[in-house]
């Protein structure tokens, strides 16, 4: 019987995994399914690039968990995120 740490399994990462900036996210739902469709969108409105990124629901309520609290981090040591007052009033 093989013990606890030869059932771990390391996550190796490599060094040349690509990266993508989006400044535009649209979230889809399913009942077993959540797409994040990334999006680099111009000033003339054109899509330069995307990627989509498909996790279970419990992935994505976990990322979610994850991301308020690092922005909550984030704004106690810089300071409130500066948004428009149309985006804002979305999440108030």
């Amino acid at each position: 019987m093989a013990n606890k740490k030869d059932q771990e399994q390391s996550l190796e990462i490599q060094a040349t995994a690509p990266e993508f900036y989006t400044n535009a996210v649209m979230i889809f739902v399913s009942a077993f399914e959540v797409e994040l469709q990334n999006q680099l969108v111009d000033s003339q409105k054109n899509v330069k690039g995307a990627i989509n990124i498909h996790m279970s629901p419990q992935t994505a309520w976990t990322l979610a968990k994850e991301l308020n609290r690092q922005m909550d981090n984030y704004e106690k040591a810089y300071g409130p995120i500066s948004l428009p007052a149309d985006i804002k009033k979305r999440y108030d």
